[in-house]
């Protein structure tokens, strides 16, 4: 079961290395139905600007600016991290950094449904869009802080001015990034609101035509799709929220992939020979973290960076990952488990350090396992018999969970901590007083946030001292973070993030959490072209002309 690069049937592959799939589209045979499955159905409505409509909003949606994805561009490189025009034809920053101008591409038009009815899109919807999202979308707290004002100076030309140089402005303007910029409605759907809700008319290459609420959803290609006509002719979703439902589905070939959980993998491949198992690539943006609250954050003991540390050093983070990821076993039968190695920066080789290769210098060995030393630093922070710390937790996916039983365990074993569980009753009085306002005392339990966004995220909200979510910084800290968010060179922006990590080994600002590892997926080889993602490059895929049942409908 030896790794490779084909997608070829039984094949073992790993979407890190999607880079290496070749590029089909000179052999592609259009039509066919590409049919999987979500877990939830989509009861909100279609209405992006709530930030609810997730199962249907990137599938309908399009931004301004979106990733560079396609065979040849490897994670972590210049190309990867070089954002490509979307529904603007092209985008400038001024040399000053205070200005981004984007241009409205010609030519691209809506989905033929009412009120648009394919017309072609145009600057007021860009206009439109840019207000509502600033007036309600819940995530646009950042675009704010950031943006003097939005001009239209004539028919073709958005500019966003800015308050000051931010250089992650256009990487954060792409699809998926947790909402930082508007993606693109009509401006019909914006002025009659209750038709956001109920009609998905935007310009992706993919249209919504079916939705069968707790069944499935089902799109058809969008043949004046302004970056060139589909392949695959229809796209079902179907609402299989059981897994056992959903391994039945696949194994009779309904739907062409499937997550299974990790100690499942290797079974249900024995039933599906010629099916492909393919590990998920590690997010590079994406982080799990402690958050310390404010509460307290200057008496309590761990003010002092060395237990902070200690908190880290007291767990067994590999052996969890182990027992998370079914590694042993994958590992007897010859397969790698993809896993990073939890830092104070997300998974992006760009700027990442790797502390087993002591690449942080001395402070490395400050993330690495060892509960004696754990012991010496609380002891010399004046701690010799451990410290009693409140943990806080979203009651909802908390206790009962393997995480949670784990780490307790070996945390009390330690004896660096003795933990008070403080439970909150609804997810909103978690939202709002651990992860909105860090009003809080004591750690919070495994935050995991980012989405496709970028660093920075993460460094101005935990690690600055105007962050929202930071209890500890510095003013070495917040030099170096304005910093990285001044540097448009994206290699000397990599370099100053690189000290940003070494910095956070000492500091301690957060809790980096447990080390993550890629979950594997069985799927069939029908698809092609798979180097390009669903989301934004999806009309670039075809489907084997071998494939069941490749003509049906939902």
């Amino acid at each position: 079961m030896a790794a490779g690069v084909k997608r070829n049937p039984g094949a073992v592959l790993y979407d890190r290395d999607y880079h290496l799939w070749p590029e089909e589209s000179s052999n592609a045979v259009p039509g066919g139905t590409y049919a999987d499955s979500e877990g939830v159905d989509n009861e909100q409505g279609y209405d992006i600007f709530w930030g609810s409509a997730l199962v249907t909003a990137p599938e309908t949606y399009e931004f301004l600016i979106r990733r560079n994805r396609a065979p040849g561009v490897a994670v972590g490189s210049l190309e990867y991290n070089t954002p490509q025009p979307g529904l603007a034809s092209s985008y400038e920053v001024s040399q000053d950094g205070l200005a981004v101008t984007f241009k409205l591409r010609p030519g691209v038009k809506f989905h033929r449904k009412a009120p648009v009815n394919g017309r072609e899109m145009n600057i007021d919807d860009w206009r439109t869009s840019v207000q509502r999202f600033e007036a309600m979308h819940p995530h646009a707290t950042e675009w704010l802080e950031l943006r003097d004002k939005v001009e239209f100076p004539d028919t073709r030309t958005m500019v966003v001015r800015l308050k000051e140089p931010y250089a992650p402005f256009v990487i954060r303007s792409t699809e998926g990034t947790i909402g930082f910029s508007p993606a693109i409605m009509p401006r019909e759907l914006h002025e009659k609101v209750e038709l956001a809700a109920t009609v998905a008319a935007g310009t992706n290459f993919r249209e919504l035509v079916d939705h069968q609420p707790s069944r499935y959803l089902a799109y058809e290609r969008f043949d004046d799709y302004w970056d060139g006509k589909p392949f695959i002719d229809r796209w079902v979703e179907y609402n299989i929220p059981e897994p056992a439902n959903k391994s039945a589905q696949f194994l009779t070939q309904n739907i062409i992939s499937f997550i299974p959980t990790m100690r499942e993998v290797l079974q249900i491949r024995t039933s599906a020979p010629e099916a492909m198992i393919i590990a998920d690539q590690i997010s590079t943006t994406d982080m799990q973290r402690f958050i310390y609250g404010r509460q307290e954050a200057n008496t309590a003991p761990w003010k002092d960076a060395r237990v902070r540390i200690a908190l880290h050093r007291a767990m067994n983070w590999d052996g969890l990952l182990g027992l998370r990821s079914n590694r042993d076993e994958f590992r007897s039968r010859g397969i790698e488990v993809e896993a990073d190695f939890a830092t104070h920066v997300p998974f992006d080789p760009l700027f990442w350090l790797d502390p087993r290769k002591n690449e942080l210098g001395p402070q490395s060995e400050n993330y690495l396992y060892n509960v004696a030393e754990a012991k010496k630093l609380v002891t010399a922070a004046g701690y010799p018999n451990g410290i009693e710390m409140i943990i806080n937790s979203r009651n909802t996916t908390f206790q009962g969970s393997d995480d949670w039983t784990v780490y307790k365990s070996e945390m009390e074993n330690s004896g660096v901590v003795r933990f008070e569980l403080r439970e909150y009753r609804t997810s909103t009085d978690y939202l709002n007083n651990v992860v909105r306002s860090n009003n809080f005392k004591g750690m919070s339990f495994l935050q995991s946030g980012g989405g496709d966004t970028d660093a920075d995220y993460h460094l101005t909200r935990q690690f600055h001292s105007r962050g929202t979510a930071t209890a500890y910084s510095s003013p070495e800290m917040d030099r170096l973070i304005e910093a990285q968010r001044r540097e448009r060179d994206i290699l000397k922006r990599a370099e100053v993030i690189k000290d940003i990590q070494k910095l956070a080994a000492t500091q301690w600002p957060v809790g980096p959490g447990s080390h993550r590892h890629a979950p594997f997926r069985l799927e069939w080889p029908w698809l092609r072209n798979a180097s390009y993602p669903q989301v934004s490059w999806g009309h670039k895929r075809w489907l084997d002309p071998a494939m069941p049942r490749r003509d049906r409908r939902a």
